[in-house]
């Protein structure tokens, strides 16, 4: 099965799949048209200490590559759009315990936030923000990950344990149209 540039689900023999289905469909991303070749994904492994009421965009220390969508400008911790389509962008990161206040994660593109996810803070245990969006990008669009916390001192985002902390993915899943 693919997904054509109309939406429509469509059988290898060219049809249309409409109906009602009952039982379990399975479909893997490579049914879809969405595959390794087109993610890009990035994690940041160390510790980053967000100052309070700051925004802060994350850096990025552990890179993993699938394709040439996307590139990352090291030195500034941002993302570039190698080709036009539609892009899936997800992110997930760690906050350390602490009860007072909001975390905020936003995606900016071209400086302008397009995405983003706001939680209270939790007590007692790490905190996991995730979020994403679909968005039409363009050639030389440039995409950062920037957080934000009001807990009332310095909170850290990242992990001491050595998993990963924080990853952005980058996946096109169409081409313009």
């Amino acid at each position: 099965m693919t997904l054509n540039n109309q939406g429509d689900l469509v059988a290898n023999d060219g049809t249309f799949v409409t109906g009602k289905y009952t039982g379990n469909v399975d479909l893997t991303t490579d049914d879809i048209g969405i595959n390794h070749s087109n993610k890009r994904a990035h994690r940041q492994e160390s510790i980053q200490t967000i100052a309070n009421a700051t925004g802060t965009k994350i850096v990025w220390d552990d890179i993993t590559e699938y394709n040439d969508n996307v590139s990352l400008d090291v030195a500034k911790d941002t993302f570039t759009v190698n080709s036009d389509g539609i892009y899936l962008i997800e992110y997930d990161g760690s906050w350390d315990s602490n009860n007072t206040g909001f975390r905020l994660c936003k995606i900016l593109v071209n400086g302008l936030q397009l995405g983003k996810s706001m939680m209270s803070a939790t007590q007692g245990n790490k905190t996991i923000q995730t979020g994403s969006c679909m968005i039409d990008l363009d050639d030389g669009d440039i995409i950062e990950l920037s957080v934000f916390q009001n807990s009332g001192g310095n909170l850290d985002f990242g992990s001491s344990s050595g998993e990963a902390s924080s990853r952005i993915s980058i996946t096109k899943i169409l081409a313009p149209v």
